[in-house]
């Protein structure tokens, strides 16, 4: 018989959530230069402050899925907050992302140790955003395509 009711898996206490998913734009990497990719996380339409959407960060991966890239440095990534203020607050451990990075190729973007609870929550509707920074020391000689950033997110309310 199909299960067909909701039934939080064992350490999820009953938490649901939201992927707040992105393709990046068609040239990711830039040149020894660091680069944004916003990532549109939802907010509710309601103006009620205890009413408007609060969330909270999980954790994030990055899937390429065509041409592998190719640099002559270091590329790395990492997930940031971006508050209504333009505050770029850093969420994830930054990841390295290796030259010849292809098809099928998952980068997960771990939960940074030091990151606060506050940090980590998210208020769509006062502005609140999520942001992966690409960060190249280089030339990048083949940019990647079809690059995309996931982000798991708890619904706190």
């Amino acid at each position: 018989m199909a299960i067909t009711d909701f039934r939080p898996a064992a350490g999820n206490f009953g938490e649901q959530y939201i992927a707040a998913c992105a393709p990046l734009a068609a040239n990711p990497i830039t040149a020894s230069g660091t680069q944004n990719h916003f990532i549109p996380v939802p907010a509710a339409d309601v103006t009620a402050a205890n009413q408007t959407e609060l969330l909270f960060y999980k954790g994030a991966a990055i899937t390429f899925g065509g041409t592998a890239s190719s640099t002559a440095g270091t590329v790395t990534a990492q997930m940031f907050k971006r508050n209504s203020a333009g505050t770029f607050t850093p969420i994830s451990n930054t990841v390295t992302i290796p030259t010849g990075t292809g098809a099928g190729v998952i980068l997960a973007l771990p939960l940074l140790p030091t990151a606060k609870e506050d940090e980590r929550t998210l208020r769509p509707n006062a502005g609140d955003t999520l942001v992966c920074r690409i960060v190249a020391t280089s030339t990048v000689t083949t940019q990647p395509t079809n690059v995309f950033v996931a982000a798991k997110l708890a619904v706190l309310r």
